[in-house]
């Protein structure tokens, strides 16, 4: 992971450029870091050799004074690495390195004598995981250039390591001690919230430990680039991650835009592009693969509309994928079904219904087709949270937000292969509590929680297979004056929920067991630069 960073340091991955050109301060360093196999480079035969060596610990030399790279848009990567006095035998990224304890090095420092511009490696890479490495030298290896090279890298080797070892120490201790905080918990993921602050939007990001507690990431919160509202906005996937997990999309109610964000190597974020939504106020934001959907709720540009997002994360639009809805319809949540090839959206208005839920099959070329009989008449008033069983891609979730005082329930459908949807036997099943407007699944798909946003409280539920919920009970906040709870989401490995607490701007963190929720101590926690935050991810 550090050495990762290192590479995105140096030649600005994340940077749409076609050309980058940089000057390095740091020429060597000694680190010892286990490098897996995947950095292994076809240098020195047998490969097996080469891989088992860097798979345990070693000394390597970091050694790098210009490089020069191409953007993703041109099909590869280039990099020229010029070596003050060691030529690589290994390659990975646009880093290279070198193994000061004899074997390849030793052969490669014979390229050309040390601190002549000629000797480079020059780097092709067509995936993050497959390249190949040539060495060249300007001028033809002789002898003497070969002795010389090895009386000076050994009368200078130490003065070089100790001069400059310690920068790279000093680099590497700060980027461990960033990753282990919480009275020694180590990072597993992050966290990422929708700050929705007016004028200029941004995103928070939280280092998420392994005991569930959340510090903020270094450079947090991160430019969005559009503006948000300023005020607590009712949406629901205001803020997504792409399938391959390389972005964040966020909403921009505010300016009427999308943003896309890059996810790098630590968890910061870096601002890729800002695109138009193509409607008004856009609540919702739904991806699969390269496709992306947006709800727009605003009067005189309410819709759905489709976009390709293409691999150097730029929001293209799809000609005619518009589907235009009724100003009041106030739509809450957009989905793609897990296969990619149904997309569900709710309606929230108007506050007295009825109230209705879109439903459409996908073409190849990412344009929609409503499903036979949508709009569909939603079980109760305010479907608006919603959520695909991560199990079951025919089993949609749908809370019923606006039925009155401890009226809130859960609709259950199945979702046809034409995008049909019927409510399962036994829906909605209620929670006997007040305005559920969000829902999150664990995982496994075995429990689902409900937000009551006006309590504020957390239903839980069992999920059978054939997707019958079972009330198990509700969990209420810690702290819950003025809290105004909205996304949520379970982490990956099932053991914690995080809630968006918009009218603090705050983020809760539960501990869960089954269907059995417990609040972390410390929690809530601040959101830095939160406005009136929406929309959550946690990876």
């Amino acid at each position: 992971r550090a050495l990762d960073w290192v590479v995105e340091l140096v030649v600005g991955v994340d940077v749409d450029v076609v050309e980058v050109e940089v000057e390095v301060v740091v020429a060597a360093a000694v680190i010892t870091l286990p490098l897996p196999p995947v950095y292994v480079a076809a240098a020195t035969p047998p490969k097996t050799q080469t891989a088992a060596r860097l798979a345990r610990p070693v000394p390597i030399v970091i050694v790098l004074t210009r490089a020069t790279a191409r953007s993703r848009s041109a099909g590869f990567r280039r990099a020229v690495a010029f070596m003050p006095g060691v030529c690589n035998a290994v390659s990975f990224g646009f880093v290279t390195a070198a193994n000061v304890n004899g074997g390849p090095a030793g052969r490669a420092r014979a390229c050309c004598a040390p601190r002549r511009p000629g000797c480079h490696t020059t780097v092709r890479r067509r995936s993050w995981s497959r390249h190949r490495a040539t060495r060249r030298c300007s001028q033809r290896p002789t002898p003497d250039a070969a002795r010389y090279s090895e009386e000076h890298s050994r009368m200078n080797r130490f003065t070089r390591l100790f001069a400059l070892g310690g920068t790279i120490a000093a680099l590497l201790v700060g980027l461990t001690a960033g990753t282990v905080a919480a009275a020694g918990s180590p990072v597993v993921g992050h966290v990422y919230v929708n700050n929705n602050t007016a004028t200029r939007n941004s995103v928070a990001g939280f280092d998420r430990h392994a005991d569930g507690s959340l510090t903020t990431t270094d450079g947090s919160p991160f430019d969005a680039g559009g503006a948000g509202t300023g005020a607590p906005f009712g949406s629901a996937g205001g803020l997504q991650r792409t399938t391959d997990g390389r972005y964040l999309l966020a909403t921009d109610p505010g300016s009427n835009q999308v943003s896309v964000l890059r996810i790098r190597a630590d968890g910061s974020l870096s601002l890729v592009s800002v695109a138009s939504s193509n409607g008004r106020t856009p609540v919702s934001i739904a991806t699969r693969g390269s496709l992306v959907y947006v709800a727009n709720t605003g009067a005189g540009g309410s819709n759905y509309t489709g976009f390709r997002l293409n691999p150097i994360g730029k929001l293209i639009p799809i000609p005619g994928s518009t589907y235009a809805l009724p100003d009041n319809a106030l739509p809450g949540t957009v989905l793609i079904s897990p296969d990619g090839r149904r997309l569900v959206g709710t309606r929230v208005g108007p506050s007295s219904g009825p109230s209705f839920l879109d439903a459409f099959r996908i073409g190849a070329d990412g344009r929609l087709t409503a499903a036979p009989g949508s709009p569909f008449a939603a079980q109760r008033i305010g479907p608006f949270g919603s959520a695909f069983s991560p199990t079951n891609g025919n089993q949609l979730f749908v809370s019923n937000a606006h039925d009155g005082a401890n009226a809130g329930s859960v609709s259950v459908y199945d979702v046809a292969a034409n995008g049909s949807l019927t409510a399962i036997t036994g829906s909605p099943f209620a929670d006997n509590q007040t305005a559920p407007c969000w829902v999150a699944i664990s995982p496994d798909g075995t429990a689902l929680f409900a937000i009551n946003t006006a309590v504020p409280s957390i239903s839980r539920y069992a999920v059978a297979g054939d997707g019958t919920l079972g009330l198990a009970g509700s969990t209420p906040f810690a702290s819950p004056t003025g809290l105004r709870p909205f996304d949520a989401a379970v982490s990956p490995d099932g053991d914690f929920l995080y809630v968006v607490d918009a009218g603090a701007a705050k983020v809760s963190a539960f501990a869960v067991n089954g269907t059995s929720l417990t609040e972390l101590a410390g929690s809530p926690v601040a959101i830095d630069g939160g406005g009136a935050p929406f929309g959550m991810v946690v990876d």
